[in-house]
């Protein structure tokens, strides 16, 4: 029958075998582990070190990437209010300019534009007395 350790037994083990303060047969007889596969461990932890520190950059890039994405989704939602408050205002702006009567007796567009709070820019055309 085969034994399985976990992964805090192996790396315990291990560091032990890195440390060089006994022997990876003192090792494997005061831990019930074939010397064998305390060298394999030791092996792969020394091989597979260096990869550790990239998953730690990957995790600050992936993170990074994921407060951008986070930001963008902020900005998104800010502009789609802005949108939605700029359509009313336009409606709103749309409106007060059919309200300008181009031949009211006794008041001149400009006079009207200014009165509904629009500027001749907003599609009336406004007299230039």
């Amino acid at each position: 029958m085969r034994k399985h350790y976990d992964k805090e037994f192996k790396v315990k083990v291990t560091l032990e075998a890195i440390k060089g303060e006994k022997t990876i047969q003192e090792l494997a007889t005061l831990y019930s582990v074939h010397p064998n596969l305390l060298a394999l461990w030791k092996k792969q932890l020394e091989e597979n070190a260096p990869e550790l520190f990239e998953r730690s950059q990957k995790d600050k890039e992936k993170e990074a990437a994921e407060h951008k994405e986070e930001e963008l989704y902020k900005e998104i939602c800010q502009l789609q209010v802005e949108n939605e408050f700029l359509k009313k205002v336009y409606t709103v702006v749309r409106k007060r300019t059919t309200m300008v009567e181009p031949k009211h007796p006794e008041l001149s567009i400009r006079r009207q534009c200014a009165l509904l709070g629009i500027s001749k820019g907003n599609g009336v055309l406004c007299e230039h007395h």
